[in-house]
């Protein structure tokens, strides 16, 4: 056969780049998780590492135990057999969250009955002491017990709590009633007088003591205590309204930006603050909402419980988006040892190790290197995207 005046001309175009290559025994294990952020804790024959998803990790053949965590939703475990390059997308799943609280309810006689009910729940009971897990609402407690006077209250429940109900045989027919409520919950109530032994409760509390003259003390952690006499002569009902401390401490905030706002906002949603850069100052004992913001910059919002001297420091960061670049199968090496470790990876010009990168908001240059080829690609990164970039190479034949 002749090939005068024939030539063959084979044109190789890569669009990116060609690789050299993975020795056989090492591949890649790409880990993704929805949302992202996880921890991946990987475990095989001499390796224990923690990695953030999404992640590219280079590893030996073999089988890997994988678990997966993060804050507020459920552990993910398994097991992979990484005998090629894999990769694999792990959907979380929020937990549940137990907005239940403990009530306790103690008798000065045990085994007393106690019948709770509300709005929310079926009557529950059970017999002194016993503690019960109730979601938060108003409750009817009774407590009862065969020759001995009722105990009946309502309580609001959002925290736990203990409520202590006092009975006395029914054939005292010289006691009468004093129920004691409080604006604090779990307030102390100590009466003395009468020619009785001082005795404490929790409030609310309600009691049954001989007709008298008693003195009562409501005392609370962070408040004015209060005492009163109460002339008892018949069922009564006392209310002690007690009042905040007014004591301050300090609290400073510091930024990583001189231009920051700071905003501070009391828990009845009162600005208290307005400054930049730095403040100081001192506030009374409360739950406070710091705002920190900047040009270009992600706010933050912090909150702080006042009850002591406080150093709040806020670091303030550009909005990112995240660029993984994933590497086919078909185009590495597989003749040489860690392929993926001859590869450079630049952006905006400077190199960088691996294969997913957080990038500021805005234009990036990424250049990929591997060899004698270079190629460039231009990307606009958007805040909270994830960006993925596949290489590959075509092929084009071209015979005249």
């Amino acid at each position: 056969m002749s090939f005068k005046n024939k030539f063959i001309t084979f044109f190789l175009v890569f669009s990116l780049f060609s690789i050299s290559a993975q020795a056989a025994e090492n591949y890649t294990l790409l880990i993704r998780t929805e949302p992202a952020g996880a921890v991946a804790e990987i475990v095989g024959p001499n390796i224990n590492q923690k990695v953030q998803t999404p992640t590219s990790i280079i590893l030996p053949k073999g089988e890997y135990s994988i678990t997966i965590t993060k804050e507020g939703y459920e552990t993910v475990t398994g097991k992979i057999l990484l005998d090629q390059n894999k990769q694999t997308k792990v959907t979380l799943v929020k937990k549940e969250v137990d907005t239940r609280f403990d009530l306790t309810v103690n008798s000065n006689e045990q085994n007393a009955l106690i019948e709770i009910s509300g709005d929310r729940i079926d009557t529950v009971k059970g017999k002194t002491p016993t503690t019960f897990k109730l979601p938060q609402g108003n409750y009817k407690i009774k407590v009862s017990k065969d020759g001995y006077t009722e105990f009946v209250t309502n309580v609001f429940l959002n925290s736990s709590r203990t409520i202590t109900a006092n009975i006395f045989p029914k054939q005292d027919t010289n006691r009468v009633r004093l129920t004691i409520n409080t604006n604090i919950s779990n307030a102390q109530i100590t009466i003395t007088g009468n020619n009785q032994a001082e005795t404490k409760y929790i409030a609310p509390v309600s009691i049954l003591l001989p007709i008298g003259i008693y003195t009562v003390t409501a005392v609370a952690p962070g408040y004015q205590s209060q005492t009163r006499q109460v002339a008892l002569y018949g069922d009564k009902v006392e209310f002690f309204s007690l009042e905040s401390i007014s004591m301050k401490f300090n609290l400073s905030v510091t930024t990583n930006l001189s231009n920051s706002i700071i905003e501070i906002f009391a828990r009845d949603g009162r600005s208290v603050f307005y400054g930049e850069g730095r403040c100081s100052i001192h506030l009374t004992i409360d739950e406070y909402t710091i705002k920190v913001s900047a040009p270009g910059y992600q706010p933050q919002t912090r909150q702080v419980m006042l009850n002591r001297d406080t150093q709040v420091n806020i670091t303030l960061t550009r909005p990112s988006g995240k660029l993984i670049i994933e590497i086919p199968d078909n185009v590495l090496n597989t003749t040489i040892r860690s392929p993926l470790s001859l590869i450079k990876v630049l952006i905006d010009g400077k190199e960088h190790s691996g294969l997913v990168f957080d990038l500021p908001e805005g234009q990036h240059k990424i250049s990929i290197i591997s060899g004698g080829i270079k190629i460039d690609y231009d990307i606009y990164i958007q805040e909270g995207k994830v960006y993925t970039l596949r290489p590959y190479i075509d092929l084009t034949l071209s015979v005249e």
